[in-house]
């Protein structure tokens, strides 16, 4: 959640700086934070949830942080950017329009860092750093897999059930 508000706040301070500083205009467009906010944060939030949760399966395959980043980048990266690239590119064709001007440019960005930096950079770079602690609260474990300490057999505690092995198709007896 936090890289989504950053992504917002950055999105913002990119459209200041263009319009204001460097185009000289005396102000923004009213709707401008609504709108950034509604389509960054939504699409942000999306392409995060799909960049952890290739992280996860990876993690959960068994692979190091670092190799879970990597893999994550290349399974779920080109399609986070190629969705990012063409809404992009929607939204930067309002960019020539004087009224939408702002608005489009805005999203534009806005897109272009929550994909680019945010879920292909900041999200893989902390879950390399901060291997499964980075998937919290995700990484606890499943509530179903834990068995009580009264129904342990020794009574030592909370207890995680082994995964059960996924059967084969040779196996299968259906």
């Amino acid at each position: 959640m936090a890289s989504v508000v950053l992504g917002f706040a950055a999105t913002l301070g990119a459209a200041v700086l263009v319009y204001q500083h460097l185009g000289h205009q005396a102000g923004m467009n009213f709707q401008l934070p609504l709108i950034v906010y509604l389509f960054v944060s939504s699409i942000g939030t999306d392409y995060n949830i799909l960049m952890i949760g290739r992280l996860r399966e990876e993690l959960r395959k068994g692979c190091s942080p670092r190799a879970a980043a990597r893999a994550a980048l290349s399974k779920a990266g080109p399609a986070a950017a190629a969705a990012a690239v063409i809404l992009a590119a929607s939204f930067g064709s309002l960019a020539i329009s004087p009224p939408l001007g702002q608005i489009g440019f805005s999203v534009a960005i806005g897109v272009l860092t929550s994909t680019f930096v945010t879920a292909w950079l900041l999200i893989p770079a902390l879950t390399t750093v901060l291997g499964r602690k980075a998937l919290w609260p995700m990484s606890t474990p499943d509530p179903s897999q834990i068995v009580p300490s009264a129904l342990h057999p020794h009574g030592a505690g909370e207890v995680l059930i082994p995964a059960l092995a996924t059967p084969t198709a040779a196996s299968r007896s259906w």
